[in-house]
């Protein structure tokens, strides 16, 4: 099976007048994988079966998106073009392990964002109204053939001990946030009768991480500061999902890693202050939803002193 490539220009859909950001990014890599799954069969993903007739939907039970310090995503901008690849393979009748990659499509050096990712075929939880995973094997008429894998995704093990014992650094993190409280909203959260779409999850998170830094600096941060926080990394496992009207609960912990050095010494542009590391767990009335781990670099342009000055000041002791 070869991979599945397409170009893509950014427009107001994806990034309204801003620049590209992790919901987006994460819907982008979602979107075509779910083309990828029947770009070889006359039905369209929504129309996915089991042998029983039930629609299924190809449901992420992990995701791990990592995006170079060389062009983080609030450097692709709208109107800018991008091109996307997808490949996917099937572990058994219902585990897929899908893998992305997303780049400029103008850029001579290539520092691509990717993606790898696991995920179930379940019955839809849109029409049945499920909370949990009710995993069911697809009729092989109404999806692509997929080369098999030979063992298992090593994240269905991760995903049983992260559940279990948290994120190996979660000991070292040290600030710790009250509770966020963020009620899911038809038409803003979720589509009429559906679930939170995957990356609506990590979404909310980093809302949640962008109140912990609020409440570890007494309020004194500025949306010109956070807004020079740029993720690297997260990687999150998916138990559960939750409908309109449901009120989350988010706790997130983190600790803050003044760089001695540049992560980009190459390009003396930028200047990387700190590094912060999250763990988050959200809840739906005691329910554990999902659990993410996100790295990312304090960064601003050596010309904005003044912003760099708040920057130390605020997090650098």
């Amino acid at each position: 099976m070869e991979e599945f490539k397409v170009s893509v220009e950014l427009g107001m859909s994806q990034v309204r007048l801003g620049v590209l950001d992790e919901f987006a990014m994460m819907i982008l890599f979602g979107n075509y994988h779910s083309q990828f799954l029947t770009k070889d069969v006359k039905n369209n993903p929504s129309q996915i079966k089991d042998g029983k007739g039930n629609i299924l939907y190809p449901a992420y039970f992990m995701t791990h998106l990592q995006v170079p310090i060389q062009k983080t995503l609030n450097r692709y901008q709208l109107w800018d073009r991008m091109e996307l690849q997808v490949d996917c393979k099937r572990y058994g009748d219902t585990i897929l392990e899908s893998k992305y990659q997303a780049q400029s499509a103008l850029d001579t050096e290539k520092f691509p964002i990717t993606m790898n990712a696991n995920s179930l075929f379940i019955l839809d939880p849109a029409i049945y109204r499920s909370h949990k995973k009710q995993v069911s094997v697809p009729d092989a008429k109404t999806i692509s053939e997929m080369e098999k894998l030979a063992m298992p995704p090593e994240s269905i093990r991760d995903a049983a001990q992260i559940r279990t014992k948290e994120f190996a650094d979660a000991s070292a993190m040290n600030i710790v946030a009250p509770v966020f409280k963020y009620r899911l909203e038809s038409g803003r959260d979720t589509d009429p009768g559906h679930p939170l779409v995957f990356a609506k999850m990590p979404d909310i998170m980093a809302m949640g991480e962008r109140e912990l830094l609020r409440y570890f600096t007494q309020h004194r941060i500025s949306e010109e500061v956070l807004d020079c926080v740029c993720l690297l990394e997260r990687k999150t496992f998916y138990y559960a999902n939750a409908f309109a009207g449901s009120e989350l609960s988010l706790f997130s912990k983190c600790f803050v890693e003044p760089l001695q050095k540049s992560l980009w010494p190459e390009n003396p542009r930028f200047n990387y202050l700190c590094r912060i590391v999250f763990q988050t767990e959200m809840y739906d009335a005691g329910e554990l939803l999902a659990i993410s781990r996100a790295e990312k670099v304090i960064v601003c342009e050596m010309k904005d002193q003044m912003l760099m000055q708040d920057i130390k000041r605020l997090f650098i002791r």
